[in-house]
């Protein structure tokens, strides 16, 4: 009977996997089978590079979904495009810390069985390395290599501080795991570069709760005066505008307490406002709101 290939092991039968371990000698088997596929690619890179010294493996990257609400081998599409919208932005933020020229897309393939997995392929091609030596050189995996140790800090609940100055790829992080969170989903995330060697990462409720906790805020509360002409009155809010800078919008507490103000629309005004600033652990500046205080000067003096 022919043997077939199982998307879940980068296209492998997994009694290859165990055929492949008993040819090494079997000493010291590792209980995932990742590991094992990763032998088999080595395995087969080595015997390809015999008969063709430039030749490569077909990279591949998968994201393999799990929970209860997926079937195996489907995904809802709203969800794929959630998902796919959350890693772009990873890869945006991580194609900028590492001051890639390029963001590197990836391409749907298709869809597999083994709860749902995506089997990406990376639209960038490998290079050889520009100073002349003659070493392939993948930018896709370095840019994966920094994914991995994102979401390995993440699931690992360690300090992400490490990461505060790349703001763009923590917060693409936040946008993943809030989709994951959504759906009550993990991802299992798996990479296979040219030359068979692999890496791993996933994001699981631990990453979920603690992604979470590092984005709750605390509020930094600073008075300042605001000169400005009022353009526009709503109930719970006015806005001022500076001379030629933008517009600020300013909250006035209380249900519709800015009718009690008797501004002037189209006037000049001063007021004090308190500008709260919500930053979270990480150092991110998540918001900020100008709440009214009273006015600057006497309310005579000003109209």
């Amino acid at each position: 009977m022919s043997r077939q290939p199982d998307d879940r092991y980068f296209g492998h039968d997994p009694r290859d996997l165990e055929e492949l371990w008993e040819r090494l000698g079997g000493a010291g088997r590792p209980d995932d089978e990742v590991d094992l596929v990763e032998a088999l690619d080595v395995n087969h890179y080595e015997t390809l590079r015999e008969y063709h010294p430039d030749g490569r493996m077909v990279r591949y990257l998968s994201l393999r979904l799990f929970g209860e609400r997926v079937k195996p081998g489907e995904l809802d599409t709203y969800v794929t495009k959630e998902i796919f919208s959350g890693f772009d932005s990873e890869v945006a933020g991580a194609a900028k810390a590492l001051r890639m020229r390029t963001v590197p897309t990836f391409a749907l393939s298709h869809i597999t069985a083994g709860s749902a997995v995506l089997h990406l392929k990376p639209s960038m091609p490998e290079v050889t390395d520009p100073d002349g030596l003659e070493v392939t050189v993948d930018p896709v995996d370095g840019l994966i290599e920094l994914l991995t140790r994102l979401h390995d800090a993440a699931e690992n609940e360690e300090d992400l501080r490490e990461f505060s100055d790349h703001e763009q790829m923590l917060r693409a992080l936040r946008e993943l795991v809030s989709v994951l969170e959504r759906h009550n989903l993990s991802l299992d995330m798996r990479w296979r570069t040219g030359d068979g060697r692999h890496r791993r990462s996933q994001l699981t409720s631990r990453a979920r709760r603690h992604v979470r906790q590092l984005w709750d805020s605390d509020r930094l509360r600073t008075e300042r005066t605001i000169t400005g002409r009022v353009v526009e009155i709503s109930l719970n809010s006015f806005t001022i505008k500076e001379g030629h800078k933008r517009k600020l919008e300013i909250h006035v507490e209380g249900e519709e307490a800015v009718l009690g103000l008797n501004l002037p629309l189209g006037n000049t005004v001063s007021v004090r406002v308190d500008e709260i600033d919500a930053v979270n652990l990480l150092g991110i500046r998540m918001q900020k709101r100008l709440v009214f205080v009273g006015y600057a000067g006497t309310h005579d003096q000003l109209f």
